[in-house]
């Protein structure tokens, strides 16, 4: 029985690497055991059904793709205003979750990039069983290193160790810690800002791979 999972992955491209790269390789692999529905950007969807054509064994994916309309996307340029695009996509898209997951009667919601454990998730997809991650937390430069930061840099390390000193306040964090059925830490420092009530629902499991080598 082939399982089916509806997964939000944002950043999800071919032939890229970060965060990006880590959803496109994470959604292939996942295809080769479950049915799965993936949402990522709309302005992905050329690349992607230009790299599905030449790879027809991956068709049985269906991709869904959403963007913003462009007259409301004056503010974002590249990476800037990313973090402010990101919540309203996870908002915009919700309906598009809830009625695809109703409509092909799936109740697996897994919520993959961005892999930011402060960022949000479909307020209907956290409802179902609902797998986060892999994800991160809590993991800081020293200041050692930061120190050397220009101060653009040293205030952003510094509203990141704030934001990790008030955890145990975040609602959002928290309220997804709750509804999570299982969590992806990429780190043990993540595994360890899991509330100890909800740690037996998380492990520590590496978002990235390399290929076998002979």
């Amino acid at each position: 029985m082939r399982y089916k999972i509806f997964v939000s992955s944002y950043a999800c491209e071919p032939n890229l690497g970060s965060e990006i790269g880590v959803g496109w390789n994470w959604v292939l692999q996942m295809s080769n055991y479950f049915d799965l529905w993936v949402l990522t950007r709309k302005s992905n969807k050329s690349n992607i059904e230009n790299w599905l054509k030449d790879n027809p064994s991956f068709n049985k994916i269906n991709f869904l793709y959403y963007d913003m309309p462009k007259k409301l996307m004056f503010w974002k340029k590249g990476l800037r205003g990313v973090r402010i695009y990101y919540f309203l996509w996870q908002m915009l898209t919700n309906q598009i979750v809830k009625k695809t997951m109703k409509e092909n009667n799936i109740n697996i919601y897994h919520l993959l990039t961005y892999g930011n454990a402060l960022w949000p998730a479909s307020d209907y997809g956290k409802k179902q069983l609902f797998i986060w991650g892999p994800t991160s937390v809590g993991d800081i430069i020293p200041k050692e290193f930061s120190r050397h930061y220009n101060l653009i840099g040293r205030i952003i390390e510094f509203i990141r160790r704030l934001s990790v000193l008030t955890l145990k306040i975040n609602l959002t964090y928290l309220n997804k810690c709750k509804h999570a059925d299982l969590i992806f830490c990429k780190t043990k420092t993540t595994y360890d800002n899991i509330p100890v009530k909800y740690q037996s629902k998380a492990i520590v499991f590496t978002d990235v791979a390399v290929n076998n080598l002979d």
